[in-house]
């Protein structure tokens, strides 16, 4: 199992979702992230290559740094992209709502990943997510 830390302490994460697009949870979620200072790697599993500065297809393209994974995306992506993030080394898995499943969670428990459900936007920010639109 991952060492016991606090996730959102942790300075590197991949957001993985419909992240350029600023009415999506995935594009605050970023927002949130970076406005704490982390760094931030976006994420968009259904775009083209290189649709947008800065993002990405799949993990395999930011090719390592990542201390933590957000998932924001169908449950069926998000399976896919842990399995990535446990190929790279990632230890920890943050589930924003919506976005989980019992094999996301078996899977992350079952590699020794930290897993966490919750969003991201009220546990850094103690506000709800329709604040930020």
């Amino acid at each position: 199992m991952a060492e016991d830390v606090d996730m959102l302490t942790l300075r590197n994460w991949a957001v993985c979702g419909d992240v350029l697009n600023p009415a999506k949870a995935a594009s605050s979620v970023v927002s949130t992230l970076q406005g704490g200072g982390k760094t931030v790697y976006l994420v968009d599993p259904r775009s083209p290559a290189g649709s947008g500065p800065g993002t990405f297809q799949d993990l395999k393209g930011i090719g390592g740094g990542i201390e933590a994974l957000n998932l924001c995306v169908n449950s069926k992506l998000g399976l896919g992209l842990i399995k990535q993030a446990k190929e790279m080394g990632v230890r920890h898995v943050f589930v924003q709502p919506g976005a989980g499943s019992k094999e996301i969670e078996e899977f992350a428990k079952d590699n020794g990943m930290a897993y966490r459900t919750g969003c991201v936007i009220v546990e850094m920010t103690g506000s709800h997510f329709n604040s930020h639109l």
